[in-house]
């Protein structure tokens, strides 16, 4: 499944590539959300 989630932090979103399997954790700031803790599964 495909879904498009901003990602706060630059240097976690530079380390991914197309295709890349991850596990992430969704934050929610009131009516903001975003993907962080983002770790590579392999």
């Amino acid at each position: 499944m495909t879904m498009d989630y901003p990602v706060k932090d630059q240097v976690e979103f530079d380390a991914l590539h197309a295709g890349d399997r991850i596990t992430a954790t969704v934050f929610v700031q009131g009516l903001n959300f975003w993907i962080g803790e983002i770790h590579h599964v392999r």
